[in-house]
């Protein structure tokens, strides 16, 4: 995939994908527990690892490079903000065991 076609819903989506690899079932479900209360933009992902670095693998994964090579300037973090915000609703599901 192109950079200039990644939409926030491609990276929101592959950035959830890299967080339920990431995560055991039982911390992806303390997670969403602790999302379900949590204040506005605070997400509890960050209790069980660096999501930041998640959000750059899928970022990666999604322009097919490593996340070594990711440049992270320009608007990126722009893009970033935006997939966090759309990815947040699938962040208080539940995985069933």
């Amino acid at each position: 995939m192109e950079k200039q076609d990644i939409t926030a819903a491609n990276l929101g989506a592959a950035f959830v994908w890299v967080l339920q690899d990431w995560l055991t079932i039982p911390e992806w479900n303390d997670m969403t527990r602790l999302n379900k209360t949590a204040s506005p933009g605070v997400c509890h992902s960050h209790d069980f690892c660096d999501a930041n670095m998640a959000m750059i693998e899928a970022y990666a994964d999604l322009l097919g490079v490593p996340a070594d090579d990711v440049d992270l300037s320009g608007s990126v973090q722009y893009l970033f903000n935006d997939a966090w915000s759309w990815a947040v609703p699938a962040l208080v599901i539940p995985c069933a065991s």
